[in-house]
This record gives structure tokens, sequence and C-alpha cells, in this order.
């Protein structure tokens, strides 16, 4: 077989730079395929695949190891919390006022509620929203007696206003003791959920693979499973609700309850505010949900825009000065100090991808206390672990081989309470 002729410099098929392509050039799709490829060249393709996901999603998954992991020895767990010990008495019916008597003690009854009932004894002393004290010198049914202090009298009670219990009083040769009462306490409860992730490769597509693969994707493509699983963690850490759910093999699964929905079930602070009246809503949520004690530090999560306007409310000013040779803007905020309390700013942008949280995540501001919540994994299984499983080679039966990547994750949330959370409109 002869050679091919040519005229040189006419660019006529399958001769010349825009004919020199190779099978799969996307200069072909471009030119509408009126240009040749060739076999006879080699596609030039970077070897590595570049991660394009935003580096401030994996700064969010540093809240799942705030706190040291705690082992249980089942897949649930239940926990206590004690009460401050003491609850105010709480009118179900009002009851008008009740004048003084020079040199005498008046009398008042008050109906209250079941829950105040168990809760009250005799000789408690109570005081009233318009300033009078008085005891409780009966309990008949719901209804307890006050009696007054000698020569005053006793307020009007309203429905559903509060007494509160001031003190105990007792006097010299006693013959009996009045107030038994047993520490209450909160019974909390969760679940261990377990995760997995994998893919799989048939035994002669991954040689095929290995041999010929132009880029590292074989590796990417298990070491995505391992940072996947990291944030289904992280999202049901957060959001996860507990409970039971149906699989598609017809088994069923526990869940975990997550910061949010635990907050939720708790009664925890869930307000809403505009730009405008952000700082007020900030500075009441944290004031009514502060328990720890002065100089402690409680955690901020939010995007970027919501932590700007959190240091847009509380650093802004409306009238900036400068000085000669002043050339930047600090517009961020690190931390604030509120009430004797540390407030710490936390970018979590991972609540701006649709695919792992409800848009209204993007809008919110949620305060934590890191002391109070804990990780938790069932002891004996480690936390995150990976395997494969055996194929043709190994003597089973499977042409294939299965990566994997499993883990659990569950949390004990104590006094969700102490913690809030803010919508910004």
């Amino acid at each position: 077989m002869s050679n091919i002729t040519y005229t040189p410099g006419t660019q006529n098929a399958p001769f010349g730079l825009s004919n020199a392509n190779a099978v799969g050039a996307n200069y072909i799709g471009d030119a509408s395929g009126t240009v040749d490829a060739t076999k006879l060249l080699g596609l030039e393709i970077r070897r590595a695949i570049v991660d394009t996901a935003p580096s401030a999603y994996y700064d969010s998954l540093k809240l799942m190891y705030a706190s040291a992991w705690k082992a249980k020895a089942s897949d649930e767990f239940t926990y206590f919390e004690s009460t401050f010990g003491r609850s105010p008495i709480v009118a179900s019916a009002g009851v008008g006022s009740v004048a003084a008597s020079p040199g005498n003690v008046v009398t008042q009854p008050i109906v209250v509620t079941n829950d105040s009932l168990s809760r009250l004894s005799l000789n408690m002393v109570v005081g009233y929203n318009t300033g009078e004290k008085g005891t409780i010198t009966n309990i008949a049914g719901n209804t307890i007696t006050i009696s007054s202090y000698k020569s005053f009298g006793l307020g009007a009670v309203a429905i559903n206003s509060t007494l509160p219990v001031i003190t105990m009083v007792g006097a010299d040769g006693d013959d009996r003791f009045y107030n038994y009462s047993r520490m209450e306490t909160i019974e909390r409860y969760n679940y261990i959920q377990f995760l997995s992730r994998s893919c799989r490769w048939d035994r002669i597509e991954q040689k095929k693979w290995e041999n010929k693969g132009t880029t590292d994707f074989m590796i990417k493509d298990k070491a995505q499973k391992m940072e996947q699983i990291r944030f289904d963690m992280l999202n049901s850490m957060w959001n996860g609700q507990r409970g039971e759910v149906s699989l598609a093999n017809g088994r069923v699964a526990k869940t975990m309850g997550g910061i949010i929905p635990s907050m939720q079930a708790a009664g925890a602070s869930f307000s809403s505010a505009t730009p405008a009246g952000f700082k007020s809503v900030f500075k009441q949520s944290a004031f009514a949900t502060n328990h720890k004690g002065k100089g402690s530090t409680r955690f901020v999560h939010g995007t970027w825009e919501t932590l700007d306007l959190f240091a847009e409310s509380f650093k802004g000013n409306p009238v900036v000065r400068y000085e000669n040779g002043d050339k930047n803007l600090d517009l961020d905020l690190d931390s604030i100090k509120v009430g004797g309390t540390k407030y710490v700013m936390v970018p979590t942008e991972i609540w701006k991808e649709s695919s792992c949280y409800t848009p209204d995540f993007a809008n919110k501001l949620v305060c934590l206390d890191y002391d109070s919540i804990t990780p938790c994994y069932m002891s004996g299984i480690p936390q995150i672990e990976t395997f494969q499983t055996d194929d043709l080679t190994k003597g089973t039966a499977n042409g294939f081989t299965d990566y994997t990547v499993q883990s659990q994750i569950s949390l004990e949330f104590d006094n969700p309470k102490a913690n809030f959370a803010i919508q910004i409109m």
C-alpha cells in the first residue's frame, strides 16, 4: 500500500491542525462535526480531579468534634436532668384583695392548679405581685388558705398569675415537720443512628479503570463516600428527627434526635426578627436562656450573611470615623460579651446548601452551649469504619467488590432550653 499524497497548506482532510484531533476531542463538537479525528492522537487530560465544594462547608464539620465523644453500651440511652427544685404557685382563678385589720391576721382562699398543688406545703411564705406576703395555713383540695402577716392585708390575685415561694418558716416547739419533697427530674432519651454509603465496581470493570483510567477518579470516588457520610452525620446532628423509619427492604431503623428538633421538643426559645429588630431580640433571648455563670462562653451559628447582620447590629455605627493612614474598615465580628457571657461567632455555611438543608436554615441563627451537647456512639463499634467485600478471587460468588463507609452518631443534649434560635425575616 502506497502513502497518501496531499497538498500542503490547504488544511484539507484529514490533514492540517483543524483535523488533528483525538477521538472525543471537544473541538469536534464545536466545529459541528466538520473536522476529522484520529486514534493516533490522545486527549490531554489532567490527572487530578479538583473538588469544587466550598471549603467553608468542611469548616462546619468542626461542631461534631467540639466535645469529646461518649461511649454508650446500647443503641438507645436515657439520661435525666434535675430541676431547680422549686416552682411558683399558679392561681387557676382570680380572687379579690383582703383589707388589713390592725392587730389581726386576715385570710384569703386561692384556687391553684393541679401542678402547683403537687409542689406546695403548709408554712410556705409566698409573695404577691402587689408586694404583700403571707403563709399557707391550710390546703383543702385545690384551695389553699393564705394568712397575712399581723396587721397586714393581702392583695388581689388574677387568674394564671404566679405567687413566688419565698421561704419556709417554723416555730420553736413544733411537734411535726411540714415540708416533705423529693427531687423532680426530667427524662430524656435518644437513639444511636447508623449510617452507610457505598460504591460497587465489577471485577473486570475495576481492573480496566485501574489500567486505563486517565484521572484519579477511582480514588476520589471512594474518598467522596467518606466526605459525604461525615456531612450525613453533621446534618443528623443538626436536624435529625428521633424515631423509626421504614427502609426499602422492609426493615426498620432508628434515627437520632438532632439539635434543632430536640430544642423544639423541649420548648426552647425560637424567635423571629427583622434586621432592624435583631439586636433587641438577640439580647432578650440571650438574657432569658443564660443558665451559666459570669465568664461562660456560648457559640452563635449562622451563615456569613446572618453573622454579618449580627456584626452590623452590635458593631455598626452610623458615624464611621477615619484617621490619617486608615485604608481598611473591618466589619467582621468574632465575639461579643452580653450579661457577662461571651458569644463567639461560628460560620456555618453548609446551611446554604439546598441538598442538605431547607431554605429557612440560610436565615437562621442558633446559639448553643457546647458543654451541654455530647456526641455519642455505641461502644465496641468504630465511630467510622471502612471495608470492602470479597470477590471471585477470594472464593465468593460475587463478581464485584463493594466499598463501604459506615458510621454512627447520636447526641446527649442536656437542658436544651438553655439554647435559642432566631429566624431572620
